[in-house]
């Protein structure tokens, strides 16, 4: 079932290029990102198609691995440790497509063929998926990517890096010796 999703805030798009799992090897490169929809946003369209695969799928039993993930944790502000990189509250999804399987990239005009390096990490989106069910194994309720379109910039998504933490390096290099 294909279903356009409300605006999303993209993150860690791979979306010009397939990338690998940074936590399975062994996977095939996927073209894949993250989609975070603040607290509040209408994801009933999204709940429908999930609980209709729990009926369908897996005769009403929730399977091991849902799509759409609740952030329960978030930065500490006492350490300033990550705990989470969505803010409380906030939903997440990873949808992915194979390698031999792009999905479209659409520009704010609706037009196809919008250049992968204008979607970044923090930038509004709209996108398609769709929903499939694997009920082998340890059972999966997946999303695939068909289908993203850039809407407009936003504010960055992870962590920013301190310049000021680096030193002016010495011209000459220093000679290690082992």
């Amino acid at each position: 079932m294909q279903i356009k999703l409300p605006e999303a805030i993209l993150s860690y798009p791979s979306l010009g290029k397939p990338a690998k799992d940074n936590f399975d090897a062994e996977k095939a490169p996927r073209f894949k990102c993250d989609l975070i929809f603040p607290k509040g946003t209408d994801l009933t369209e999204l709940n429908e198609a999930i609980a209709k695969h729990i009926a369908d799928d897996f005769k009403g039993k929730e399977p091991k691995n849902m799509p759409l993930k609740l952030a329960e944790t978030q930065i500490d502000k006492e350490t300033g440790l990550v705990k989470s990189l969505y803010d409380q509250g906030d939903y997440f999804i990873k949808p992915w497509s194979g390698e031999g399987d792009p999905p479209a990239l659409i520009s704010p005009q609706n037009k196809p063929g919008y250049a992968p390096q204008n979607f970044k990490g923090g930038n509004l989106v709209n996108v398609i998926v769709n929903t499939w069910a694997m009920t082998t194994f340890s059972g999966t309720i997946g999303l695939g990517l068909m289908a993203v379109q850039w809407v407009r910039e936003g504010k960055q998504v992870g962590s920013t890096v301190n310049l000021n933490l680096f030193s002016e390096v010495p011209a000459e290099p220093i000679n290690f010796q082992p």
